[in-house]
């Protein structure tokens, strides 16, 4: 192949997410419910999460953060004292996030290369809330674009998702790296889409049979080996 651009995950990949403090997101959401008698906070929390528990089992398409919200509210007939944009922009705010270890690096010598990168990302939140979160971890990051499935519905494995972000960085499949620390999302519908994929496995996690049937990737545990191999291989990636 000719590496010509680099795609991202975004979570484990480029940021870590945590938050400030335990439940701040859910407590600055329940915070605006206008009549919150009868529902305590706790029976708040355990709507929100089973909801997500089901819907990341079993969808294949992305809703915002938004609508996820407004049916969790309305279902209970209770009202927020704003809307569900300004709930979810201030739940953001209690989100924390710190750079996955050796991406600087492996970005700069990306960067040395003149090859360019954005990141492409599964995520109920809007573009400009996830990139809020890769600016606040690494405010001069090198990414052109956030491109999130939140804005266009289809969500990985759909290769349809990773066709749309080779579309819109204006470079064909065969000739994009991807890198994500899912096998399931990342790694098999980067295959499948015609890129290249790099599963970033950091976290040591364990691989079966029937997860990689089928699928063409090169399983790294760390950016430098990433970069490591780029290096060595240079002639096989058109360097």
């Amino acid at each position: 192949m000719k590496l010509e651009y680099v795609l991202f995950d975004c979570w484990d990949t480029v940021i870590h997410f945590g938050l400030k403090k335990p439940d701040g997101n859910l407590h600055a959401i329940y915070n605006h419910i206008t009549d919150p008698s009868n529902y305590p906070f706790e029976q708040f929390k355990d709507d929100f999460l089973s909801f997500m528990h089901d819907y990341y089992a079993s969808t294949i398409y992305d809703v915002s953060a938004e609508a996820i919200l407004a049916y969790l509210i309305e279902k209970r007939e209770k009202k927020l004292n704003c809307g569900y944009e300004e709930a979810v922009i201030e739940a953001a705010q209690e989100y924390d996030a710190s750079i996955i270890p050796g991406l600087k690096d492996f970005c700069s010598y990306l960067a040395s290369k003149n090859i360019k990168c954005s990141v492409l990302s599964n995520t109920i939140h809007s573009q400009e809330i996830t990139a809020g979160l890769i600016k606040r971890a690494w405010n001069d990051h090198p990414f052109e674009q956030i491109i999130c499935s939140s804005t266009y519905a289809v969500k990985k494995p759909d290769a349809r998702f990773f066709e749309l972000g080779a579309i819109k960085v204006h470079h064909h499949p065969e000739n994009i790296i991807f890198i994500g620390d899912n096998i399931h999302t990342d790694i098999r519908g980067a295959s499948q889409a015609g890129l290249a994929p790099f599963w970033l496995n950091w976290k040591g996690n364990l691989a079966t049979e029937e997860d990689i049937d089928g699928i063409n990737f090169r399983e790294i545990s760390s950016y430098k080996e990433l970069s490591d191999i780029l290096e060595s291989e240079k002639h096989n990636y058109g360097f």
